[in-house]
Formats: C-alpha cells, structure tokens, sequence
C-alpha cells in the first residue's frame, strides 16, 4: 500500500542478505480495483526504468478500467506528462473463469483439485442489491483471499482438503466485531475451522489491531485447537522446499519448524 517505502525497507536488507536473489518481479497479479490494491502501480517505475525492461500485470476488466481512469499514462504513455517517467507495464486481462498463467504456473477456474483457480469472493457492497466481488487465488496448495466478506459455501468446500497455507483477510482483531468489507477474527477461525489449512497467515489489519495482544490470542487458541494461525507482517517471506512452506526472515533467522 505503500508500495516504494516498503519495497526499499524490506526488499534491499533482503537482497543485500540474499545475494542469490535477483530484484526482478516476474508479475504482478491484483485482486480489485480498490486503492489499497493497485494505486502503487505507479511505483512500478523504480524497477522497470533500473531493473528491468517491463512488468506483466495481471487484473480484470473491471480493474482494468479503474486503472486506466486513475493513471490514463500506464495503460498510454502518450498521456504522460512532465518529465515522463513511467512504468514500463504489459497488462494481461484474467477472464473469470478461465485459465491463465502467471510465469509458468497455471491459475485454473477448477474446482476441488490440487491445481489452482481462480474464484470470486464478495467484498462488501457495490450497490443496495449487488455484492461487490473481488478476486482470490488458489496455487500449489497456497489459498490467497486478502479482501473479503463472505465465501460461498461451495468455495469453501473446494477450498477445503486442498488448502496447505491460507493467506486470509483480518481487519479487526475483537471478537464479535463487524465489518461490511472485510472479515474480523470470528468470521477468520469460522473458515479456518472449516478449511483446515496447515497454516493461516491474517493480513490486513486496522492499527486497532496490536500485534502482540493479538499473537498472544492466536498462540492461545493453538494450543486449544491445534490450528496454527499467525499475524502476516512488513518482511515475512514464505520459503518453498519440497513442497514445504515455512516463513523467514534472513534479518533474524527465523524458520517455523512447524512448517
């Protein structure tokens, strides 16, 4: 959301750590047409005018157009104005419902399989009678919902025995709170109880949210039901081996054996 500020804090301590990694962004996939999700794109130009040559962003139609409406000079360079530094962005449109692939791993509209989908969540309102959707994905075992009000229950059956690691929206952290946009802690251990992932990371929380109270709760409710659930946080980075996910931190070291 903040997208230079934390792509240089986080990013450049990593790479200095992690001289095998190269800063290259092989794509960039967006869910909504919301500020919070795509107004960093802009930003994009501290990589396509250094580091590379173009960025490949992946959206819908209807994210599409708000982007096009906001930053006219991404979609047209002809529109550029001043000094005409711009992202260098190849824009690939997601159907719903329809195979795309994302450097060489394919996003499948398929149902309860080991594969990957791609699925539309309700996030919010869009009129008095309309739910406003918002994509999720589903990769190599990996359930990514970051905006979110409320998942079928047919989604949530085909999330379910297919889900290693969920990546889910939290924006408040009390129970018996409500939000019309956004899931809150109840509605977050509803779908983790039902999923049954190997682990869930929450994302997306207001500052009433501290990150110590709320870790605290989580480590409780572990040890009541086994179900491992943690905060997500600015540098958390997720390591495949094998087909096994764990999180670090090249700063402090951190591996989660659980994983």
């Amino acid at each position: 959301k903040t997208f230079y500020d934390s792509a240089i804090s986080i990013l450049l301590p990593f790479l200095q750590a992690n001289k095998q990694f190269a800063p290259f962004i092989d794509g960039v996939v967006l869910t909504h047409p919301h500020a919070d999700a795509c107004f960093g794109l802009d930003e994009l130009r501290q990589w396509t005018m250094v580091l590379q040559e173009n960025a490949a962003v992946y959206c819908d139609q209807q994210t599409f157009s708000t982007i096009a409406q906001a930053f006219p000079y991404l979609v047209n360079k002809e529109c550029a104005t001043g000094g005409g530094d711009v992202s260098d962005i190849s824009f690939r449109m997601i159907e719903w419902n329809k195979t795309f692939e994302v450097c060489g791993v394919d996003v499948l509209p398929l149902p309860g399989t080991h594969l990957a989908w791609v699925k539309v969540v309700e996030h919010g309102i869009k009129n008095e009678t309309e739910p406003f959707m918002c994509l999720s994905f589903h990769f190599k075992g990996i359930s990514y919902i970051s905006d979110v009000s409320k998942i079928s229950e047919q989604g949530l059956g085909e999330m379910k025995g297919t889900t290693k690691v969920l990546i889910l929206d939290m924006l408040k952290g009390d129970s018996n709170s409500y939000h019309k946009s956004h899931f809150t802690f109840d509605q977050c251990i509803q779908v983790i109880e039902t999923i049954k992932p190997e682990v869930t990371f929450l994302v997306g929380m207001s500052h009433s949210t501290e990150h110590d109270k709320m870790t605290k709760k989580l480590e409780l409710y572990e040890n009541e039901t086994g179900h491992y659930v943690r905060l997500a946080f600015d540098g958390l980075y997720l390591q495949f081996d094998d087909d096994i996910v764990h999180p670090f931190d090249p700063s402090i070291n951190l591996h989660e054996n659980k994983m």
